[in-house]
């Protein structure tokens, strides 16, 4: 799917599995070394692991399905 943009989201306060996270992150940083132009990392400092439970996480969600969901 090279035209799908992927949207990562961290939460600084997740404290679920490590696991999981350092997955997320790998893959966001193997699109960075291979210059993918469709991606985004968005950090929340004020969020868990359910990035949709904190109002910081909705407004992110939002954002930027507002600003990256179109036709590529």
């Amino acid at each position: 799917y090279p035209k799908t943009m992927m949207a990562f989201f961290f939460g600084a306060q997740d404290t679920s599995s490590p696991i999981t996270r350092n997955q997320g992150i790998r893959f966001s940083d193997l699109l960075v070394a291979n210059a993918s132009p469709l991606w985004s990392k968005v950090d929340l400092p004020n969020t868990g692991h359910n990035i949709g439970g904190t109002a910081e996480g909705q407004l992110a969600l939002l954002t930027t399905l507002k600003n990256e969901c179109k036709v590529r």
